[in-house]
């Protein structure tokens, strides 16, 4: 819960802001969804999603610390996060000429994203490989996939935001943000079968 919670006053609570927002947008209905979230008011949809989202992290991060592997998997979760975030602004439009979203929206080159990319990868691989759970070639392979699985739920969701809203806003790079370091947590959650970790050890 401390982890988390350190996570949410670094960024000031931006990005959660931004779910809860996103959320509160979505129940708005499509026709309202960007006058509801330039509403400063929390709604009930923000609520629930903000609270769920903060009860799966926590969990998550709870079952990586009973693993040994906690400081890696809120490290990776936390880059991930940030990289959707990156990448949602190589080619996606601004939902609205004013706002964060205009002023970062397609200001990321595609060389850039790609970079930002593979260093993620190379952090997240040597993180896995000096992890407390073994620091073995299964421990990169998880922190690895664990990058791309949360990269993938990020650009499916930004796909859908971005034909929902018409473009991204802040808040949608704050949701996005959320929403892949969560998936990332909760797949570092998981154990490779020891026979492929001793496979791919032994290659």
């Amino acid at each position: 819960a401390v982890g988390i919670a350190t996570l949410a006053w670094l960024t000031r609570g931006l990005h959660l802001d931004g779910l809860a927002d996103v959320a509160d947008g979505f129940g708005a209905g499509q026709d309202r969804a960007l006058v509801a979230m330039r509403d400063s008011r929390l709604g009930a949809f923000g609520a629930l999603a903000v609270v769920f989202a903060v009860l799966v992290q926590v969990s998550a991060l709870s079952l990586t610390i009973g693993e040994h592997r906690g400081t890696v998997s809120i490290v990776v979760a936390a880059m991930t996060g940030r990289l959707a975030a990156t990448l949602a602004c190589v080619r996606a439009p601004a939902a609205h000429p004013t706002g964060l979203g205009a002023l970062v929206a397609r200001t990321v080159a595609p060389w850039q994203a790609a970079c930002s990319g593979a260093a993620v990868v190379a952090v997240a691989a040597l993180a896995g490989r000096v992890d407390l759970d073994g620091g073995d070639t299964g421990g990169a392979v998880r922190a690895v996939t664990a990058v791309a699985v949360g990269t993938v739920a990020g650009w499916l969701l930004r796909r859908f935001l971005v034909r929902y809203l018409g473009g991204v806003t802040g808040d949608v790079l704050g949701a996005l943000v959320e929403v892949t370091a969560t998936v990332t947590l909760v797949f570092m959650t998981l154990n490779i079968p020891a026979d492929v970790r001793i496979h791919l050890s032994t290659r």
